[in-house]
């Protein structure tokens, strides 16, 4: 091996090292940027989830829905204020989530237990992640039939066989 080629390869060397470095600059780089979008999604999820129970807090305290909206489910309305206690102590109905995933309740001045009832398991929309409201129809076919609300009907199931789930591991018993 002549000189010229040493000198080649040492050439060849001195640029790899450099394009390594620059490699591992721009992944530094690049990471610090990743890490910098990830706190600024969990902050702005967090907020968001901070908007969507302080909207439902909000929408609580309203009185009962304007006059004109439908109800979808056949209950008698007396029984109505029952059904969203029933939601709201139960942990498959997620409010602030509800928000998160449907902001158009808020328009409706609904809060979101009683825009559930009335419409959102009508639509086929979900209380929560841990309850889906078409596969439970699909499982019940009689709770469909009825016109029943999906979580109302599994909730009060659960209740009769003595293991309804309540928010804060309460059995609700």
């Amino acid at each position: 091996m002549g000189s010229d080629d040493h000198c080649s390869h040492l050439d060849e060397l001195t640029l790899a090292r450099e394009e390594l470095a620059r490699s591992r600059s721009e992944l530094e780089r690049t990471a610090e940027a990743l890490a910098s979008s990830r706190e600024e999604h969990d902050r702005l999820r967090a907020r968001a989830r901070d908007l969507a129970e302080s909207t439902d807090r909000r929408l609580r305290e309203q009185p009962p829905a304007r006059a004109g909206l439908t109800r979808r489910v056949r209950k008698a309305p007396d029984d109505e204020a029952a059904q969203v206690e029933l939601l709201r102590s139960s942990d498959l109905f997620d409010p602030a989530w509800y928000l998160l995933a449907h902001p158009e309740v808020v328009d409706t001045g609904l809060d979101p237990a009683r825009h559930y009832l009335r419409h959102g398991a009508a639509d086929g929309w979900d209380p929560s992640p841990a309850f889906s409201t078409d596969g439970y129809l699909r499982e019940h076919p009689d709770v469909a039939a009825a016109g029943t609300n999906p979580l109302v009907a599994r909730l009060r199931r659960q209740a009769r066989k003595g293991r309804g789930r309540r928010r804060g591991g309460d059995s609700g018993a």
